[in-house]
């Protein structure tokens, strides 16, 4: 007897993106079969096969099928899909979505600075990027730090339905102001002469005689 074979009815797929790793080199890995649910829609997976391809000559020859963790080959990319009916394999359905990889935010920061007892210092973050938040609640793309310590710095970007984000840390170090404890002085004759300054402090020190 004859019977008719039903082709899958598709409606349109999202694309996907996702942020860059750490590498910023546009290049990403997708679950392609979390896209399984929504191509399906309300279709049973008993009834129809998914298959993704990365050409449109491939998905309707049905060959080389990417794997389920697929590694992205350009930026954008674009994948096709081919549902197949398992009652019969060549009665198919075609689509397309798009796969984008957006660079996270790139913080170049020292990472460690100084401040002089009782002073403070201002950091600057690179210019450009959609937010800011330093771990001491500053929301700006300075902030003034008048202790020594631990802190961080997330940068965000927003690229419309997905917002990527850096995060850096650094460390502030704390330099207290020289006290002069002793000087030791030797005069023994006209060219000949030495002045030793010994200084009580944590920090690093530099001396100038007479400016």
């Amino acid at each position: 007897f004859n019977f008719f074979v039903k082709k899958a009815q598709i409606s349109s797929v999202t694309n996907w993106s996702k942020c860059d790793d750490i590498n910023n080199d546009g290049i990403g890995t997708f679950d392609l079969y979390l896209k399984d649910v929504e191509i399906l829609n309300v279709q049973s997976a008993e009834d129809f096969q998914v298959s993704y391809h990365a050409t449109l000559e491939d998905s309707i020859l049905n060959l080389n099928a990417l794997p389920q963790n697929f590694n992205t080959t350009s930026n954008p990319q674009t994948i096709y899909v081919r549902i197949s009916n398992l009652l019969d394999l060549s009665c198919f359905s075609l689509t397309s979505f798009m796969l984008e990889i957006f660079q996270r935010p790139q913080l170049e920061l020292q990472e460690e600075y100084s401040i002089c007892e009782g002073n403070s210092i201002q950091i600057n973050a690179p210019s450009g990027f959609d937010a800011y938040l330093w771990s001491n609640g500053e929301t700006t793309s300075t902030t003034v730090i008048t202790q020594s310590g631990d802190y961080q710095l997330t940068a965000f970007q927003n690229h419309g339905d997905l917002i990527c984000d850096t995060t850096t840390h650094f460390t502030v170090y704390n330099s207290t102001i020289a006290t002069i404890s002793q000087l030791l002085i030797s005069d023994w004759t006209m060219n000949n002469n030495t002045i030793q300054v010994l200084v009580l402090g944590d920090g690093n020190y530099s001396y100038s005689l007479d400016g």
